[in-house]
């Protein structure tokens, strides 16, 4: 239990939700879980009770998400094309838009994926930025 009770609030286990929360209900899931678990490891029997748990969130700790890593790409646009690149969510909602002649554009993303649209030739370009190995170093409308 110890053990277990250490894990939940030291190496921040039990925390939940996206505000990365501590309360007394998450530790008491992760005890309900993990003490068991501990205790087969050590071929023994071991399953904590608890008493019932107040209505309400009672806060035990609070811890503030690890910073998102940005990706980093660059467009290209060839300068004879003209017109206008647009980058998109990926639910097609507009982020920004930029002259071609204004290329090299570099963007800094949050992990997610994005559309670049050329608008006069209406190419788009997906760009997987879920992870920084998944995307391109450039991204060239030719």
């Amino acid at each position: 239990l110890s053990q277990a009770l250490m894990e939940a609030l030291q190496e921040r286990k039990a925390a939940v939700g996206p505000a990365n929360e501590i309360t007394v209900a998450s530790v008491v899931a992760y005890l309900k879980t993990r003490v068991p678990e501990l205790a087969r490891a050590s071929t023994l029997e071991q399953n904590p009770e608890f008493s019932p748990i107040p209505d309400g969130m009672i806060l035990v700790g609070h811890f503030p998400a690890p910073p998102v890593q940005k990706v980093v790409t660059c467009v290209i646009v060839e300068p004879v094309l003209g017109g206008e690149v647009v980058l998109k969510t990926s639910n097609l909602d507009e982020i920004e838009r930029r002259p071609a002649a204004e290329t090299p554009w570099p963007l800094a993303l949050d992990p997610g994926v994005y559309v670049l649209t050329h608008l006069p030739t209406n190419v788009d370009k997906v760009i997987n930025a879920r992870t920084p190995q998944e995307v391109l170093n450039e991204y060239h409308f030719p």
